[in-house]
């Protein structure tokens, strides 16, 4: 009986041993660039009115049906070179929104 037991625990050792890194990924190797947002504003028309990480995780759901987590899609917009914050550079109605400007 302990035998099987000690024999159970060594192969669960090897597969957790050598299963995990085969399971790992890189970053940006899970979730490939669905959209360019680099000439995007967030919260307009363009981006269906999201942010623009938001906007990137909706696209990526859409393409493999798998949410990326919002840390995942806000490197993914820094690594293109985009702003994920919400920042006052978007057009006018964003900065009304981001409370950088009031409304007229």
């Amino acid at each position: 009986m302990m035998r099987n037991v000690v024999l159970a625990l060594m192969v669960v050792t090897l597969f957790l041993t050598f299963a995990q890194p085969a399971m790992a990924t890189t970053e940006g190797e899970a979730y490939p660039d669905v959209v360019d947002v680099t000439d995007l504003q967030p919260f307009t028309a363009e981006t269906n009115y999201m942010s623009l990480p938001g906007y990137l995780r909706y696209e990526a759901f859409k393409a493999d049906g798998v949410w990326m987590t919002r840390l995942e899609a806000v490197q993914a917009v820094k690594a293109q070179g985009a702003d994920p914050t919400l920042s006052c550079r978007p057009s006018p109605d964003a900065q009304i929104l981001n409370g950088c400007r009031q409304p007229l």
